[in-house]
């Protein structure tokens, strides 16, 4: 069992990464959150950090370029946050935009990879 200051947090420290221009390596570390890697039989934490993990890969998949990554994520964040607290319908609104100016955009409208 992880003590508090233990505890892995790869939602965070991608989160960093992306702050400090290095998002293919933030994309690395959140596409670790995947649900068939997470424990079931103990407590895992990465288990609550799946859905946001999928709304910033969305976004970072953006940044470099891979609209059908990003398209992809944005579409699984939708489906996992559809029965999703009233709370969380600012983030609904930001994913359902940006899928939509994906869907939207020419392919030359994305930056390069």
């Amino acid at each position: 069992t992880s003590t508090p200051n233990e505890i892995d947090d790869p939602l965070s420290r991608a989160l960093v990464l992306a702050a400090v221009g290095q998002p293919r390596a933030a994309i690395t570390v959140l596409e670790s959150i995947d649900p068939t890697r997470l424990k079931v039989l103990e407590i895992d934490p990465r288990w609550a950090m799946y859905a946001r993990s999928l709304l910033e890969r969305g976004l970072l998949y953006e940044q470099v370029g891979d609209r059908a990554k990003a398209v992809a994520a944005y579409e699984r964040y939708l489906d996992v946050m559809r029965n999703a607290d009233p709370v969380f319908q600012p983030q609904l609104k930001m994913a359902r935009g940006r899928l939509q100016d994906l869907r939207d955009a020419p392919a030359s409208a994305l930056p390069p990879r």
